[in-house]
């Protein structure tokens, strides 16, 4: 049993329609030590846009060149075990593009919504939570960085681990486009309804 801190860049937002391009995973024991670490460019037939390689420094070589998408599930589906907790910053984005890949999900932590529980009136981007927090993180929106953040964020934050667990907090200006299934709890922040929860993607 242990925690697998995960994270996708893509070639957009809608995960039915878009691609991953990158991933990385650090796998961490129960007392948040590092056990292992993988990452990978992943391969694509879109044509990158010039905003996502300016956001994440990735290339159409790069991709061109990535691991095939069903290898990736197949390395995914062996690094995440059925008794880890999955760790993402945003986990409804993350898991949406897990499900098209057939790979369930038992456990989460959401560390977007352990720094909306935490911090209600900040923004929980990862950004601004580890400039908040003298976090390292050079290089945003690369997925390794961004999962190093989110171990850090972790770690920092260890104690209130478990007051999140399978939990989401979603706020009005971001509602969400997937719920993962073994989610058990959804808070609204005050300025939320209910309705507001979840949108069609393109919307």
């Amino acid at each position: 049993m242990g925690y697998v801190v995960l994270d996708f860049e893509t070639t957009g937002l809608n995960y039915k329609e878009d691609d991953i391009i990158e991933c990385a995973v650090i796998k961490l024991d129960d007392e948040l030590n590092e056990v292992s670490r993988f990452s990978t460019f992943v391969h694509t037939e879109k044509v990158l846009s010039e905003r996502i390689t300016e956001l994440t420094s990735i290339t159409q070589s790069d991709v061109e060149n990535g691991m095939l998408p069903y290898r990736l599930g197949t390395v995914l589906r062996e690094l995440i075990a059925n008794n880890d907790t999955l760790v993402c910053h945003h986990v409804p984005f993350d898991t949406a593009f897990l499900s098209k890949m057939s790979i369930p999900i038992n456990k989460y932590i959401c560390t977007k919504t352990l720094m909306n529980m935490l911090e209600p009136n900040l923004s929980s981007s990862l950004v601004d939570v580890c400039k908040r927090h003298n976090i390292k993180h050079y290089n945003a929106h690369q997925a390794m960085s961004d999962v190093e953040a989110t171990v850090n964020i972790l770690r920092l934050f260890r104690i209130f681990l478990k007051d999140v667990i399978n939990t989401l907090i979603v706020k009005a200006d971001r509602p969400l486009t997937f719920i993962p299934p073994c989610t058990e709890s959804i808070r609204l922040d005050t300025n939320c309804v209910r309705k507001q929860v979840l949108k069609k993607e393109g919307e």
